[in-house]
Formats: structure tokens, C-alpha cells, sequence
């Protein structure tokens, strides 16, 4: 629904050229109303307010998102996305909805409220805690499971043991990008410090050191990853001591992006060589992990990704992504051959009697002048184009499959106009 009202703005108002533009700008668009869901601060309105008034206060929100101050161009954006939200929010508005960033911040209040009033007596454990914290509704139900529950626990992912000093612990919650930032804001959150976290019962740091890495790795790392209050201690040189923790490490420069997702494969591939090794790649670069995984393939390796597949990427997405272009170039040749021809198409006919038919309609239409935009730019072309073979059998195959599209299509068709 967001995709199709952006897709509708006139383009000299800052509307999309294309559908991929469009549903690019949604899928941001999207993002941002999660982060501002989920990040909320008036929690009394979220607590409290019907979905009208809830969606009013995105607009509010937006306003102050932009100073007066900034430049014209930020100005510009802010009425594109007003314009945008207007729209959107008005039709949630009327059909009683919360975007899904609300509804889960909604949700995780509601959780932490009925269990202020009825704590439950048996064990309630929250596990798989990234290092990276969590969102405000979360940390205030995890506080909740934590201090008020009687068999209530919290079970870290990790924690940084590594930040001795307390001004380098301290000053990690004002280091936003620091990877402990998020763990260092929940505990705070939670009332609790790092003496107050147990090791779990039966794992000790050898343990996990001997089985992990080389003993020294951790605090190398943890060195590296100091915030600015822990920089003088890099201006200690000891490179005897900190050797041993880059045994087993290696660099390659690879040349471009494809050189990098080869070397990775194979040395992923070599790992298996050897029943007993375990080995991951951990990365923030999606386009590198897909590059991977298609690499390994070739080593008849399917990988695990635990980020998933985007959806424009699956098999399904990718006929949608078609589709969209179809409609955006009213039933222009190529748009409308990689529909036709696409696998996942066959208008509920046998997949035989379809080809044959998008094949004639190729012949007779497709292989000379660009026909009229549109469904009746193509009945006429193939009338035609088979009127002058005489075939009068092939002819109403082709009309009887242009039938189908239109009535699959229906008015999607329609929506860059409308």
C-alpha cells in the first residue's frame, strides 16, 4: 500500500520515475516508521492512545525531525515525506491499523503490563540477547522479567569483560557505534551492573577461550574496540604480548568484490575437509555474503545464511519485481516476454499449451514494429499479424491468452495512473 501511493506522486514533485524507485522508497520509508516506533519516547501516549491519535503523532514527530535551520534540500524531502504520510496515516487511520513498528512497541508494553499486575510463578527466562541491545519497550519488559518476576531471568548473549576501567565501561554507552554500547545502555536500564552478571553455570572464561580463540585474542579485540576515553593505552607498544593472539589470523587484499567472495568460499570449502572443524562468515555485507553462498554452490555447498533471503531476491520476488515493470511500461515487448516466458507464469493453462501460445504471440506481434501500449495495442497487433497468415486457430489461441493476462493482471495495470 505505501509502494502505491508514493508510486503515484507526479515525478516533478519528487515521485518516483520507476516502480523498483517506488518500492525502494517505501521500503525506506518503512524503515524509518520502525525506528520511530520502536526508539518511541512518549511512552504515556503509546501506553494509553486510540490508533488516530497515535498515527496524528507520526506528523508531529516528522515536523521536528528537520529543523527550520537546515538546508532547502532537507526541507524538500521533509514535505516529500509529509506529503507521503499524510496519505498513508489517513488510510490507516480509517481502517483502525498501526503500522507494525507500533503495534510491537504496543505489544511489548502490553506484555510488561500484564505482568506488573499478575507475575507469572513459573520460570520465565529471555534469552538470545544480542550484544547490541534492544529497543525501550523490550528493556523495560526484560527489567520487568529480571527484578519483578519471581523466577525471572535474563541471559546475556556476551559480555564485555574485557573494559576493566570503569571510565572505559562508562564512557561505551556514549559511544553509539561501539558494539557494547547497546549491552552497556541495558544493564543500565535493568539497575544493574557488570559484577551483577553471572557467568553461566558450568562455562569459565578458559573454557571459552580454549575453545574459541588463543588466549590473548579477546583482549586485543576489546583493545581495538576501545572508545576514545580508553586511546592512551594504544600508546602502550608491547608487540611481544599481544603476538600470540594473531596466531591462526591472516589478510588477503582481494582486487574487487568477486576475487573476495572466491577466496572466502574456498577456504569455507577447505574447512570441510576436516569433519572436526567448524567454520562461519561473519559479515555485514550482504552483497558478499549472497556472493558466498553462490560460490559455494559451485562446490555443491549449501550455506546457512542466518540473515535470510530479501525478498526481491527469492524466486517469487523477482516475478513480482517483473510484473511491476510490466505495468510501468504498459505492456512494453521485453517487460512483457520475461513475464510470459518467467517459469513461475502459466495463467492456470498446462505449461505446453502456454508456451506454444506466447510463442505464436511473439511471432505475430512482437518481432517487428512496437505495438500500441496496452492489452488492445496487442489484440490489434495480432490481429494483424495472424490475419494475414489465415490463421484463424492460432489467432484465438493468442486472444484467449491475452484473455487470461488481463484478467490475472487486473487493475494493477491501472496503478501508475491512478
Amino acid at each position: 500500500m505505501l509502494a502505491g501511493y508514493i508510486a503515484r506522486l507526479p515525478k516533478d514533485h519528487g515521485g518516483p520515475a520507476t516502480p523498483e524507485q517506488a518500492w525502494s522508497l517505501a521500503g525506506a520509508l518503512a524503515t524509518l516508521l520502525d525506528e520511530i516506533a520502536l526508539e518511541e519516547t512518549d511512552l504515556d501516549l503509546l501506553a494509553s492512545s486510540p490508533p488516530e491519535a497515535l498515527n496524528d503523532a507520526w506528523l508531529e514527530r516528522l515536523e521536528a525531525l528537520v529543523p527550520d535551520t537546515h538546508a532547502a534540500h532537507w526541507q524538500i524531502t521533509l514535505r516529500f515525506v509529509r506529503g507521503v504520510m499524510a496519505q498513508w496515516q489517513d488510510w490507516l487511520a480509517r481502517e483502525g491499523l498501526l503500522d507494525i513498528g507500533m503495534r510491537r512497541a504496543q505489544a511489548l508494553r502490553a506484555q510488561t503490563r500484564a505482568w506488573q499486575q499478575d507475575p507469572p510463578r513459573d520460570p520465565v527466562i529471555a534469552a538470545g540477547i544480542g550484544v547490541g541491545g534492544t529497543i525501550p519497550a523490550a528493556e523495560e519488559l526484560l527489567r520487568v522479567v529480571a527484578t519483578e518476576l519471581p523466577q525471572g531471568c535474563v541471559v546475556l548473549h556476551g559480555l564485555d569483560a574485557g573494559s576493566a576501567e570503569d571510565r572505559v565501561w562508562d564512557a561505551i554507552r556514549a559511544a553509539p557505534t561501539h558494539p557494547f554500547c547497546g549491552q552497556q545502555r541495558l544493564l543500565h536500564r535493568l539497575g544493574a551492573t557488570r559484577d551483577d552478571v553471572a557467568r553461566w553455570p558450568g562455562c569459565t572464561p578458559e573454557d571459552a577461550v580454549r575453545l574459541a580463540a588463543p588466549a590473548r585474542r579477546p583482549a586485543l579485540l576489546g583493545m581495538a574496540l576501545r572508545p576514545a576515553a580508553g586511546l592512551p593505552a594504544w600508546q602502550s607498544r608491547r608487540p611481544s604480548e599481544w603476538r600470540p593472539a594473531l596466531e591462526g589470523l591472516s589478510q588477503l587484499t582481494a582486487p574487487d568484490a568477486q576475487a573476495e567472495a572466491v577466496a572466502v568460499a574456498l577456504i569455507l570449502r577447505e574447512a570441510l575437509e576436516d569433519p572436526k572443524a567448524r567454520a562461519a562468515l561473519v559479515t555485514p555485507d550482504r552483497d558478499l555474503a549472497r556472493r558466498v553462498s553462490a560460490e559455494l554452490a559451485r562446490h555443491g555447498v549449501t550455506a546457512d545464511d542466518s540473515a535470510g533471503e530479501p525478498l526481491g531476491e527469492t524466486p517469487a520476488g523477482a516475478f513480482l519485481r517483473l510484473l511491476a515493470r510490466l505495468a510501468a511500461t504498459e505492456l512494453a515487448p521485453v517487460p512483457l516476454l520475461a513475464v510470459l516466458k518467467h517459469p513461475l507464469c502459466a495463467g492456470g493453462w498446462d505449461r505446453p499449451r502456454w508456451a506454444a501460445a506466447v510463442r505464436r504471440l511473439e511471432l505475430a506481434t512482437l518481432r517487428g514494429a512496437r505495438p500500441a501500449p496496452g492489452l488492445e495495442g496487442l489484440r490489434a497487433a495480432a490481429r494483424a499479424g495472424l490475419a494475414r497468415e489465415a490463421e484463424a486457430a492460432a489467432l484465438a489461441e493468442v486472444m484467449a491468452l491475452l484473455g487470461v493476462l488481463e484478467a490475472a493482471l487486473g487493475g494493477f495495470t491501472g496503478l501508475p495512473e491512478g
